[in-house]
């Protein structure tokens, strides 16, 4: 049968982060752009190293002395591209009804680490939490703000909290005893390895530091890249997805506190696997300052289970458009990536046939500060962040067709009102 992509566009409640280093360099990207012409840019890893095994070289934790002291905020990212709140705002059109099934209870539940775990080893208060995790047949990899913890599939600790530095501190550089977050990690299921990326803003160009395990032991060895970014623009917001030629991954880029369009890129999944030491990313500029051009943020689709997708499926992009971005109609873009590591040059990124597939009206903009959306107390408020996609794009192959399930959170009030 022939296979199709089917996208479910579902609306929950999500939270996210941006961050950003000012400087200045570069004139702005113009206002439109035609995606047969974008041309890929190839660059190798700049640093690369054999990690000890974790276990045998993370720290102890820290005593009871060094708490945090409740001095310090970091507040790691305010960016966001400009929104037009003076607009037209769309009234929702496909509300979600409350079932009175209860949800199911949980098979396993455990405490995590928390945001004050970070306060106490940086000894300051990390805002947003930047928060993610992944599960392996045997472990599952927990990241908040800038520290890691591993846990066996039972809920026990296998590590004590360490810094994502750890991880690279054998790169011997300045980006590697550097702890600037926006980390994700990611199981690769059809390898039987962990992936552990954490971005770098120390100067420009910045750099994406990305860590392939040896094993599936996500305690043991790594192999530990350094990645220069293509230009001197920051690589924010930068989410991952595993696929099978390559770990793709999409940012948003800013000049300061500007907004300058997405970059997608791919990383050479087969050398890194093995460490080779010239592992390249493939990467296309997709510079957008404003509507009705922005992407709303892209995702790379991330492979789910252990069906492949077909021989030589592109991975796939999504974002999407909206009205009050000036944009003609709601939407969800797709976009495919084929990524040929054996000729980079050839690579091309294109809008996938069918797309931007239209969707119900929803109006994807919220206030400009953190404190969005209530929760019962004692809970503290959280950023709606609803003007991107949240992470991540889960695709799955069935057989007969495949999907992707997405999220974003959406304003279903009117402005005047508080956000809901």
């Amino acid at each position: 049968m022939k296979k199709r992509l089917v996208v479910i566009f579902a609306i929950v409640l999500a939270t996210s982060f941006f961050a950003f280093r000012q400087f200045s360099v570069e004139s702005k990207p113009s206002e439109s752009f035609d995606f047969s012409e974008l041309k890929p840019q190839v660059s190798n890893a700049v640093k690369f190293a054999e990690t000890e095994n974790l276990r045998d070289i993370i720290p102890a934790q820290k005593s009871n002395s060094t708490k945090f002291d409740g001095k310090n905020v970091r507040v790691v990212s305010e960016n966001q591209p400009k929104q037009n709140e003076n607009g037209t705002h769309d009234q929702d059109a496909a509300l979600a009804q409350n079932s009175l099934v209860p949800m199911p209870a949980p098979s396993l539940s455990f405490d995590g680490l928390i945001s004050m775990d970070n306060a106490n080893a940086y000894n300051a208060v990390f805002i947003p939490p930047d928060m993610n995790g992944d599960v392996g047949p045997n472990h599952y990899v927990q990241i908040v703000n800038s520290l890691i913890r591993i846990y066996n599939k039972n809920g026990t600790p296998a590590t004590p909290p360490f810094k994502i530095s750890t991880i690279f501190a054998q790169l011997n550089t300045a980006c590697s005893t550097r702890d600037d977050g926006l980390p994700v990690v990611l199981y690769d299921a059809l390898a039987d390895r962990w992936m552990i990326s954490q971005y770098c803003n120390f100067f420009p160009p910045f750099r994406q530091m990305v860590a392939v395990s040896k094993t599936g032991d996500p305690t043991g060895a790594y192999y530990a890249y350094e990645f220069v970014m293509p230009n001197v623009r920051l690589n924010d917001f930068g989410k991952f997805g595993v696929w099978t030629d390559g770990y793709y991954m999409a940012t948003d880029e800013f000049i300061g506190a500007d907004y300058y369009g997405s970059g997608a890129f791919a990383f050479d999944r087969a050398k890194m696997l093995v460490g080779d030491a010239t592992a390249s990313y493939i990467y296309f500029s997709l510079a957008s300052a404003n509507a009705p051009n922005r992407l709303g943020n892209l995702l790379p689709a991330d492979l789910d289970g252990l069906n492949a997708p077909p021989n030589g499926y592109p991975n796939i992009f999504v974002g999407y458009s909206a009205t009050e971005y000036g944009e003609a109609q709601d939407a969800i873009r797709l976009f495919n990536f084929n990524a040929n590591f054996a000729n980079p040059f050839s690579s091309t990124f294109t809008e996938r046939q069918g797309s931007p597939l239209a969707v119900p009206a929803f109006d994807p903009t919220s206030p400009p500060d953190r404190t969005d959306i209530f929760q019962p107390a004692p809970g503290e408020t959280l950023d709606s962040q609803s003007d991107r996609l949240m992470y991540r794009a889960a695709y799955r192959n069935f057989g007969t067709h495949d999907s992707i399930i997405l999220n974003q959170t959406v304003r279903v009030t009117a402005i005047s009102e508080p956000y809901r």
